[in-house]
């Protein structure tokens, strides 16, 4: 292992002063922690080189108090620059010249860690050392992210106390072993699925000791990691022979080159495929005799950011194009982390925002009580914070990562006075960044990007010519939508006959009511679980064995057993201990039990001496494959294994019921977490169904030998499992809470939910009738149905085994397989319906104040304006939307919500907007009733030309992961140019003469392996597939899905997974890959994601990173594919052309009769009218459905 070798390298002609840095921060140093929560505490801080991690500790050789990966580390900054110093008690003692901030974090809300040093020495070690290892984890190459990441689960799979003793002190760390079984537990926490027989042939290959060093632990995972078998399959003509090595297959310098260039369509120069295989080299010894890589350096070299699936490094659009000629990255409500009910804001959104490429932001301003400028999402119950603040991190962050123009989107609801001093911040922040002349163009257009960089643009209403600070507010007072009321209303809950607050929004037609928001339950730290509980031992244990009975009385009790079993055959059998400290095989033959003692003799077991194993279930298993002969002419397989009696029957929580019975039964359910466990459809296996948020789940748990296994957790009795998702959730946030006994039920609650119908949902119909989609072409018997890919089944069924019931053309209430299709949009529903309650208000009578009806009158006619900062406002100048402004002005612009720019979305009604967008911009932001922040589909916005399509950064979705897509073009800098084919005045994306002058593609695409796909989430059962789908426009839309991986899921492998996607309009495509998990698909719970613009993706054998919902890279988790990018229309040509050369040259040769020639010339003219007909469509004149191939 060159790991340790590697972390404490430094350069040679580093300064001592550096590796002094280094060396105290290992050893660690004493810091104030500042907390909003509590008063500033002494503790010390140490980096783990190792993995690159910061720990608190508050003795020496005490677990760590918390962890920080500095590789999610996003800002360091000086001073007190976070919200923990606004709360922290006593802050007033706090040096702030002393003090340093860590933002941290995988998600968008980052992290804060913000410390004081004791004196300006120790600061200086701690920025100078942080400073340096951040740069360390910069410049790092792939192997030594691989090596960090092993070394994380070596530390997750230590106990507690044994990591303790790891962080102490350097020279203790080779002492630290972690045991077999707790590393095979720690495998099963992270939905890696490895049998019994290969972890052991694994361990006795590599000569491994029960308790295992790290070194011996990394080796055991490269296993896992770089199976063989996946370059035998797709790189064996590379590997022709061990050439440089003994131990393994290599692969030299030319066989790489001719790799680059015959896959990946590179053609490298030397030096760059030399400097290539040098990042992967781990031995430099190997240089001596030549260069070259092994094959696990090569499969390492296929997963690294070298040879990622999308890479954007360079600026690839023009840049000296109007404003209005690209896609803007935007922000909406940029200042809220959260809903728009209640959350808090914040100034951290805005630099984020700005550091992910951002190039539009919204502030929100408000009269502050003080005289100053807030900003806050009005109407509502968000906290505040002061504009002078966000004004301040917007210019430290505008141009950290793009020297494009910001854009700041204002919406004004300040006074005349307020705005002056808001003008005055603007310019004193910003100085010369700020805008404040306009450019000038020779073509009478909008300026620019190149000639705006490093500008700050204010989008607000201007004053007209002549006006005196007055102005119509008519514009886009956004996010309201005629919202009359909104605030905290309470309702009383029948179960609990409580009180409980709601966040309520009054309109003119209906009351929309939403919950307050469940919090997410932080990651949960792996020693505050009962983990004891779960198995962790051998597959092939006996006592975990369904046909293992223990001890019996005698050998009539166990023919008392098999006698009473009514579906027994021949071989029908069950194991049990005998009287002898041994174990006795008990089976039906000739219609009577028959006992055979199992021998053992040097620890192995047999039955005859023909045949021994070291295992009792691996001789059950050999016999029922292989014959037992019980005389020589006489023998038998053994079949059915007799199961153990469940000992749980008589328990409170369960039911012996079926799925409809205990949906009727939950509905009545006190309070939420109410459960049961009953009987699944599937033959020995059990599920949980749970009532949360009036909506009941159902979780299988399936049977692994004795084992009940829900998700990756394993146990050995089923009130085992029970305890422990008391404490863990099952699914995101939901626990087990009460058993559904007559006490915790309430039949009065049915009648009150038909009551408040428009409002609450009958819980048992949640997910009864829905629609699915067809994934795959089924072909089914008379009892099944058939359907093609894409076909919709209405009226369906869930049951709990892989079968469910639907309709479909002639077919009805049929078996299909439910891992064929795809659930409609339930996800969606269930979400409206627990999110946002909505009362419909016809009919009902509404009293309004008359003086607050007035004084809203008066406030809608005008609106003061400063003409300090109507002055600012040089482009983006807000103006109302008119269909015929074609000859506006080009600094104005306007904006729609996005039901607003809908009523565009038609043949005859879309020109009036594309052609706007050809000229002006304009921006889309959200339906502003969407309390919780949803975002919507930006493709159709981005189709019609609309540049600033606001979205909320904070919500994890997959509409904003298409935002991220797009935007990580051209060097992410928040600038895409738009295809020139939307510049033509006759531009449509309804005609499909809009398309002539575009290239179209066949992505043809295999999914070939992964590694840790799952990124270290937990709750998975190891049964990974990968959905795969085309976003854009509708013609192009199109979704398929991997069978399940073979192998563990720590590198999973797909074999004959190739797929073609014919796309017509790929510069607004896009490639979406998801990871979900087979047995838990009725969830729709994506494990990870990756989506990236069809434009600008390599081809070849290409490495796919996987992230999370927040776009943030999962940590070494990642797909291989292979990427095949064809133009269709080129194929087609030749083919056709080939035909008509092979034709005459047919005819030349041969002595033919005249009326034969013409039958040929006849033949070359349909030919090439077909030629002609497919330019014909490819110019708009026939219009014919895109070809859609699976």
């Amino acid at each position: 292992m060159a790991l340790y070798d590697r972390r404490t390298s430094l350069d040679k002609n580093e300064h001592f002063y550096t590796e002094n840095v280094i060396r105290n921060l290992e050893t660690g140093l004493v810091v104030s922690v500042i907390s909003p929560k509590k008063r500033a505490e002494r503790l010390t801080i140490k980096v783990i080189l190792e993995t690159k991690e910061l720990i608190c500790i508050r003795t020496q050789g005490a677990r760590p108090e918390s962890t920080i990966s500095l590789q999610q580390v996003k800002d360091l900054r000086v001073g007190k620059k976070s919200s923990d110093f606004e709360r922290a008690e006593e802050i007033h003692k706090v040096d702030g010249k002393l003090c340093l901030v860590l933002l941290y974090g995988n998600e968008f809300n980052l992290k804060t860690f913000s410390m004081e040093a004791r004196d300006e020495k120790s600061f200086k070690i701690i920025f100078d050392g942080l400073v340096t290892v951040l740069q360390q984890i910069k410049d790092s190459v792939y192997i030594d992210h691989k090596d960090r990441w092993i070394c994380k689960q070596f530390h997750n799979a230590l106990k507690p106390g044994d990591y303790a003793l790891y962080c102490y002190s350097t020279e203790k760390k080779d002492r630290v072993r972690v045991n077999l079984k707790v590393v095979k537990a720690w495998l099963a926490r992270i939905n890696c699925k490895i049998k019994s027989k290969d972890f052991k042939y694994f361990v006795k290959r590599l000569k491994l000791n029960d308790q295992l060093s790290f070194p011996e632990f990394c080796l055991l995972f490269y296993e896992f990691l770089q199976p063989k078998s996946l370059l035998d399959v797709q790189f064996e003509k590379y590997f022709p022979s061990n050439e440089y090595s003994e131990d393994e297959r290599t692969i030299g310098f030319e066989t790489i080159r001719s790799f680059f260039k015959e896959e990946q369509k590179i053609d490298s120069n030397p030096e760059e495929a030399r400097k290539m295989m040098l990042k992967f080299v781990q031995d430099p010894v190997y240089l001596r005799s030549g260069l070259y890589i092994t094959e696990k350096e090569f499969i390492d070299f296929l997963f690294s950011p070298q040879n990622e699936i999308f890479q954007s490094d360079e600026l690839t659009d023009d840049m000296d194009q109007p404003l209005s000629s690209y896609w803007i990255a935007s922000s909406h409500n940029t200042y809220l982390t959260g809903n728009q009910m209640s959350s808090e804001s914040s100034v951290e959104p805005y630099a984020r925002c700005l550091q992910m490429g951002c190039r539009c932001v919204e502030l929100d301003c408000w009269n502050g009580s003080d005289g100053n400028p807030i900003i806050f999402h009005g109407k509502s119950l968000t906290s505040k914070v002061r504009l002078v603040d966000v004004l301040c991190i917007i210019n430290e962050n505008a141009f950290k990562t793009s020297k494009f123009p910001v854009i700041l989107s204002i919406e004004n609801h300040c006074s005349v006075p307020q705005q002056r001093l808001i003008a005055k911040m603007m310019l004193e922040i910003f100085g010369d960044k700020l805008l404040t002349e306009p450019i000038v163009t020779s073509n009478g257009l909008l300026p620019s990007p190149n000639q705006l960089q490093n500008k700050i643009i204010l989008k607000d209403k201007k004053l007209r010519d002549g006006s005196y600070e007055l102005v119509n507010i008519d514009v886009d007072c956004e996010g309201k939508d005629d919202a009359k009321v909104s605030g905290v209303l309470h309702m009383k809950d029948k179960a609990s006959q409580m009180w409980l607050p709601y966040f309520g929004v009054l309109t003119d037609k209906v009351l929309i009511i939403s919950p307050p928001e469940e919090e997410e339950d932080e990651e949960d730290d792996i020693y505050d679980f009962p983990y004891e509980d779960i198995y962790s031992g051998d597959d092939d244990d006996i006592t975990i064995q369904t046909w293992y009975h223990g001890f019996l009385e005698n050998h009539k009790e166990a023919e008392k057993i098999i006698k009473n079993i009514p579906t027994k055959k021949e071989g029908t059998f069950l194991v049990r201990d005998n009287n002898q400290n041994g174990y006795t095989l008990s089976f039906w033959n000739n219609d009577k039990c028959n006992h055979c003692r199992i021998q053992t003799e040097k620890g192995q077991y047999y039955l005859n001496e023909t045949v021994k194993m070291d295992s009792i279930t691996e001789l059950i298993e050999h016999y029922r494959s292989e014959p037992l002969y019980l005389t020589p002419n006489k023998f038998i397989y053994l079949s059915s294994p007799v199961p153990v009696k469940p000992d749980f029957q008589n328990e409170i929580w369960f039911h012996d019921i079926n799925r409809e019975k205990a949906d009727y039964t939950l509905q009545f359910a006190k309070e939420d977490g109410t459960f049961l466990i009953r009987p699944s459809s599937v033959e020995n296996c059990y599920s949980l169904s749970m009532i949360h948020n009036r909506i009941i789940r159902h979780f299988p748990i399936e049977r692994e030998g004795r084992l009940f296994a829900l998700g990756s957790f394993r146990f050995l009795q089923m009130k085992k499992l029970i305890d422990f998702f008391t404490k863990r959730a099952v699914y995101k946030n939901l626990k087990l809470k009460i058993p559904a006994s007559p006490d915790a039920l309430d039949y009065n609650l049915c009648a009150d939910t038909q009551i408040y119908e428009d409002i609450y949902s009958d819980a048992t119909v949640e997910e009864k009738k829905i629609k699915v989609r067809a994934l795959y072409d089924f072909i089914g018997d008379q009892t099944q149905l058939s359907f093609r890919r894409g076909a919709i089944i209405t009226n369906v069924t869930e049951e709990d085994s892989p079968w469910w019931r639907g309709n479909h053309g002639d077919g009805e209430n049929l078996l299909f397989p439910a891992n064929y299709v795809e659930i409609l949009d339930i996800e969606n529903e269930v979400e409206k319906k627990t999110e946002e309650l909505r009362l419909k208000l016809e009919g009902c009578l509404m009293v309004l104040m008359f003086w607050e009806q007035e004084q809203q009158k008066k406030e809608e006619m005008v609106q003061g304006r400063a003409k300090e900062l109507s002055d600012l406002i040089i482009y983006c100048q807000s103006v109302r939307f008119q269909d015929d402004g074609l000859g506006a002005k080009i600094a104005e612009m306007s904006s729609f919500s996005e039901n607003q720019i809908k009523q565009y979305f038609t043949k005859e009604r879309v020109s009036i907007i594309t052609r706007y967008n050809q000229r002006q911009i304009s921006r889309v932001y959200p339906f502003g009733l969407k309390l919780l922040s949803a975002n919507y589909d930006p493709i159709p916005m981005w189709s019609v030309g609309a540049q600033l399509i606001a979205l909320n950064y904070q919500t994890p979705d997959r509409y904003q992961q298409i935002n991220h897509a797009l935007f990580l073009r051209n060097q992410r800098c928040g600038y895409v140019l738009k295809p020139q084919c939307m510049s033509s005045p006759k531009y449509s994306p309804y005609n499909m003469s809009s398309f002539s002058s575009v290239q179209p593609v066949s992505l043809y695409m295999s999914i070939i392996a992964g590694r840790n796909c799952y990124g270290g989430r937990t709750g998975a059962t190891g049964n990974p597939f990968v959905g795969v789908e085309i976003l854009g426009l509708p013609l192009d839309k199109q979704r398929v899905r991997t069978s399940v991986a073979k192998g563990t899921t720590l590198c999973p492998i797909w074999e004959n997974q190739l797929f073609v996607f014919d796309v017509t309009f790929p510069d607004l495509a896009f490639l979406r890959f998801e990871i979900l998990d087979e047995s838990l698909e009725k969830s729709k719970t994506i494990y990870a994601q990756a989506t990236y613009p069809l434009k600008g993706l390599r081809e070849g054998y290409r490495c796919v990173p996987l992230h999370n919902m927040y776009s943030e890279r999962n940590e070494l988790s990642h797909l291989l594919v292979h990427i095949d990018l064809r133009n269709p229309v080129d194929n087609e040509e030749k083919n056709v052309f080939k035909m008509i050369e092979e034709l005459r040259n047919h005819c030349a040769s041969l002595s033919i009769s005249e009326d034969m020639k013409r039958q040929f010339q006849d033949t070359e003219k349909q030919l090439l009218k077909y030629l002609d007909e497919r330019q014909s469509r490819r110019r708009g004149e026939i219009y014919v459905p895109a070809r859609r191939s699976s």
